[in-house]
């Protein structure tokens, strides 16, 4: 009878230990995909204002400035 009480005892610590760091597991999974799209979204980002701007210097010669410019173009990439 005692053997029975601490074989399941020694279960439960045991499945409570592996339920413990399954949650872990998956928190960092869900926290590992998260920095990944933000990673992929800034990229993204990136990449179509460095194909915009190269256009936009050209469009505006005369003054060779893109200040006017940028803060609409920072505020597109913002929007959701």
């Amino acid at each position: 009878m005692l053997r029975d009480v601490s074989e399941r005892k020694r279960l439960e610590d045991e499945a409570r230990t592996k339920s413990n760091q399954l949650a872990i597991l998956t928190g960092r999974n869900r926290l590992a995909r998260d920095l990944h799209d933000a990673v992929t979204q800034s990229l993204f980002s990136a990449s179509i204002m460095a194909d915009v701007l190269p256009k936009l210097w050209l469009e505006n010669q005369e003054t060779r400035s893109l200040e006017p410019i940028l803060p609409g173009l920072i505020r597109r990439q913002a929007a959701p």
